[in-house]
């Protein structure tokens, strides 16, 4: 999914906030927003969606929800901001009358997400497999839960019963059949031992997890057969190394096959 602030822009965009008085010490919830304003900037400005006339309600919603866009402004500057014109924060400049634009299709929050540019149908039709249909399904399709980089544990200190979040080599992925169910077995480790994957009813993993392949994993560590063993753990691969450095939260989104999490956030 192509939005108007991409990672490359998310630096930027913290000092934004912080000139202008928005200070949040959680680095993931500014991750998060940085992307809903820039779903929402792309609404503003990219001419397919207009905010104006009848559709005010609809304005209002948007910008309630994201709690920092309380005015149309906001979006301007931060959309000149990121465009190189940094604006002063001081000055105060009135939006010129925002005219409505008549198209033979009416759209509004409420249309397909496909008309946001980087969705294309094939990747719309597997957003809709989880739900999410219009810009509004978009706005409101929070994560399940965040991996926490910072906490993860070397395999050889994990606890039974207990939530916990490794980094691993796969070494070995296979389709595995349990009773009835198909599903996906592997092997990974790190430098201090290796441990039991298994994700029951997903057999298509087996062939995305190539040998080598470097994952966080995320989940309640069980017992079984005087092993430990993660049973449907959340996943992740690891492809940004800067991000493991850092220690921040990922946000961990519902899936569907053939949708990755990278497409998602």
């Amino acid at each position: 999914m192509t939005l108007l602030l991409p990672s490359d822009k998310f630096g930027e965009f913290r000092v934004y906030l912080a000139k202008n008085g928005y200070v949040f010490e959680d680095r993931a919830y500014q991750q998060f927003l940085a992307k809903k304003i820039g779903i929402v900037i792309n609404l503003y400005t990219n001419g397919k969606i207009v905010f104006g006339g009848t559709d005010k309600s609809e304005r209002t919603r948007v910008e309630e929800y994201l709690g920092l866009l309380k005015t149309s402004q906001v979006v301007k500057s931060v959309k000149e901001y990121l465009a190189g014109a940094h604006p002063s924060p001081a000055v105060s400049r009135p939006l010129p009358a925002v005219k409505r634009q008549h198209s033979s299709v009416s759209q509004s929050i409420d249309s397909p997400i496909t008309v946001i540019k980087g969705i294309s149908s094939n990747l719309a039709a597997k957003f809709n497999k989880l739900g999410v249909q219009t810009i509004r399904d978009l706005l409101y399709f929070f994560p399940n839960r965040h991996l926490d980089y910072s906490q993860r544990k070397p395999i050889s200190q994990l606890t039974e019963g207990k939530e916990e979040t490794i980094i691993a080599n796969v070494w070995q992925a296979q389709e595995i059949r349990l009773g009835n169910r198909r599903s996906t077995e592997a092997i990974v480790g790190d430098e201090s031992g290796n441990v039991r994957v298994v994700w029951f009813n997903n057999p298509y993993l087996a062939k995305q997890l190539a040998t080598n392949t470097r994952l966080v994993i995320s989940g309640r560590v069980s017992l079984y057969q005087g092993r430990y063993v993660f049973q449907s753990p959340e996943w992740e691969l690891v492809e940004d190394k800067e991000l493991v450095h850092t220690g921040r939260l990922v946000p961990l989104y519902p899936l569907t096959q053939g949708l990755r999490p990278r497409q998602v956030r």
